[in-house]
């Protein structure tokens, strides 16, 4: 069901307000069967191009059991009454533009076994429900950089703000990691050079080799100069 971007809010109150009805004909009677959509089980309205914000009336889907509203342009809240799902086992609203707070009602969904709120402009710190400990997995919440608790890092003094890191970010990291690509084969070939050029070239060898035969013999007359330049300063 992909197409050019609509609203949210209209496509999920045509569930809630909808009453399905159906006629039956049983052993010569007429019966009617009235049913709301209120008990929905499922709904998996992901990666539809949908916007706007989610819509309090959700909450009014009581009987839900799986919400998947993922790759989409929603925006603004995650709705404070989502607690009122109690039937609720899988939600995910992943890869979203949501922003705000994550409701404290979330944490007291019993039922939830499956959970993805990664990859939208949450902020502030991860209520403490029962059920939202039992969760451990930072993979839920990847991609909101303002969150903070439980099982992101820990809270800053404000209990709103995640503590600062004294990681080396990603950016400075591929820096690194293209000087050292950068310097290696240059040490390399120096290196190498260097090897050829002792090994294959005898008159520069042996010029080589006396100058660290020199240059090993002074260290002695260097070291006994500065200590009794020491010992004079002391004096």
């Amino acid at each position: 069901m992909k197409n050019a971007e609509s609203s949210l809010a209209p496509v999920l109150t045509s569930f809630i307000n909808f009453d399905d009805h159906m006629q039956l004909g049983i052993n010569g009677m007429d019966l009617q069967y009235k049913g709301s959509l209120s008990l929905l089980k499922t709904i998996d309205l992901s990666d539809n191009n949908l916007s706007g914000k989610i819509p309090a009336e959700l909450a009014d889907l009581v009987g839900l059991q799986s919400l998947n509203l993922s790759k989409n342009h929603l925006t603004g809240k995650i709705i404070e009454d989502i607690g009122n799902l109690q039937q609720l086992r899988s939600l995910d609203l992943s890869r979203n533009e949501l922003s705000g707070e994550i409701p404290p009602s979330l944490g007291e969904l019993t039922f939830l076994g499956l959970l993805n709120l990664s990859y939208n402009e949450l902020l502030g710190r991860i209520p403490s429900g029962n059920q939202l400990q039992a969760l451990p997995y930072p993979s839920i919440y990847v991609g909101n950089r303002n969150l903070c608790g439980f099982p992101l890092s820990e809270c800053g003094s404000g209990d709103k703000t995640p503590s600062p890191t004294s990681s080396i970010g990603e950016d400075e990291v591929d820096e690194i990691e293209w000087i050292i690509a950068g310097f290696a084969p240059g040490f390399g070939v120096g290196v190498s050079v260097v090897c050829w050029v002792l090994i294959f070239h005898k008159k520069t060898r042996d010029a080589s080799f006396k100058l660290l035969d020199s240059v090993c013999n002074s260290l002695p007359f260097v070291i006994s100069r500065q200590s009794h330049d020491n010992k004079n300063s002391l004096t």
